[in-house]
């Protein structure tokens, strides 16, 4: 079992704060612009446009650690990367990630709906595509997590402050607490 840490300390000037919502993604492969804007603490009350359930019982049984390059121009992103988790479960692929705006849960039927993209636009790739978005480890996981489990996770006022410090390494730091959290 492998254990994620990050190696980052470039700042981001953003100095956006964390405020207790995740940004929801249906059908992430789609160029439409929607999304929800769900408090963690009612995720589990929220359905989507369709009036269906989000899905959130499911039992997450693959988890991916993924990471795409930061810059167009970027010979390696050893270093300057973005991480992100996807996580599979039975009717869905799913991906959850912080980035300057917050955290963004999304979904697709395709593992390349969320691998390719974040908030319904194209991840960044190098240029002539020399680094492109992609899985750099898989993991089977047997500890009957859910998608629910994840909004317990980010209720934790520990995670809360993590994610507030609007650093890179923050953002790595907090791809790789949801792959260990979700394989352990």
């Amino acid at each position: 079992m492998e254990n994620f840490t990050s190696n980052s300390n470039i700042s981001d000037t953003s100095g956006v704060k964390w405020n207790e919502c995740l940004y929801f993604y249906d059908s992430a492969e789609k160029a439409s612009s929607g999304f929800q804007k769900i408090y963690v603490r009612t995720l589990m009350e929220t359905a989507d446009d369709e009036g269906c359930e989000l899905g959130i019982e499911e039992e997450i049984f693959r988890v991916m650690m993924c990471k795409n390059p930061l810059l167009r121009l970027q010979l390696s992103d050893r270093i300057m990367c973005h991480l992100f988790v996807i996580f599979e479960t039975t009717n869905w692929y799913w991906s959850i990630e912080r980035n300057s705006e917050g955290v963004i849960l999304q979904r697709s039927k395709m593992l390349e709906g969320v691998l390719k993209n974040c908030q319904r636009h194209q991840r960044i790739s190098a240029w002539l595509g020399w680094l492109k978005p992609r899985v750099i480890a898989t993991e089977r996981t047997l500890c009957h997590r859910t998608v629910k489990s994840i909004s317990e996770l980010l209720s934790d006022k520990e995670e809360l402050q993590r994610a507030c410090l609007g650093i890179l390494d923050d953002y790595q730091e907090f791809a790789a607490h949801v792959y260990n959290f979700l394989t352990k």
